[in-house]
């Protein structure tokens, strides 16, 4: 769910996603006229911690306008992409070829304020760090279980994904 509510552009969430429906991964249920197919809406069908989840990500995507541009990164006027390396510096073309190299971050950066959110994605089995690049970042709930920052590194859990801010001046932000 992270992947499509962090996203630039729409996303396409099918009714029940956020509620842990999964259609037992069929994606033509459309065809079944089962249980496979049939929306179960009683409480005890609900996944509540990720209904909660899914509600908070919504909340990020109206905080943070960055996560959400009508025009695409790095043209003229718009927000700023930069990937980063878990080293601290940018991505290089050899680094999206090294099937070692799995851990990267992304910072979309604003073009008319120092605004900017850093997505950072883990899909290893082992924890990892990150080197921050120079701000006032602050990992973002819901992400404050799976991530925190320590002296500019960002320490983040195994098979993870999290979001940081700064220059945002909001109360619900969750130094760490």
């Amino acid at each position: 769910m992270s992947s499509l509510l962090l996203a630039q552009g729409v996303p396409m969430i099918l009714g029940g996603d956020e509620m842990g429906r999964t259609q037992q991964g069929n994606n033509n249920a459309y065809c079944q006229d089962n249980s496979i197919s049939w929306f179960d809406w009683s409480e005890d069908h609900v996944d509540g911690d990720f209904l909660a989840f899914t509600q908070a990500l919504i909340q990020l995507r109206k905080k943070h306008p960055l996560l959400a541009q009508r025009r695409f990164l790095n043209t003229d006027g718009s927000a700023h992409a930069t990937w980063w390396h878990a080293s601290g510096r940018s991505m290089h073309e050899g680094d999206w070829n090294n099937p070692h190299e799995r851990v990267t971050a992304l910072e979309i950066s604003a073009s008319d304020s120092d605004a900017s959110v850093f997505l950072a994605f883990n899909p290893t089995g082992d924890a990892c760090q990150i080197s921050l690049p120079p701000g006032d970042w602050a990992v973002e709930v819901p992400f404050t279980d799976v991530a925190r920052i320590d002296s500019g590194v960002l320490h983040l859990n195994s098979h993870s994904v999290c979001l940081l801010a700064h220059g945002h001046a909001d109360e619900e932000r969750h130094r760490s």
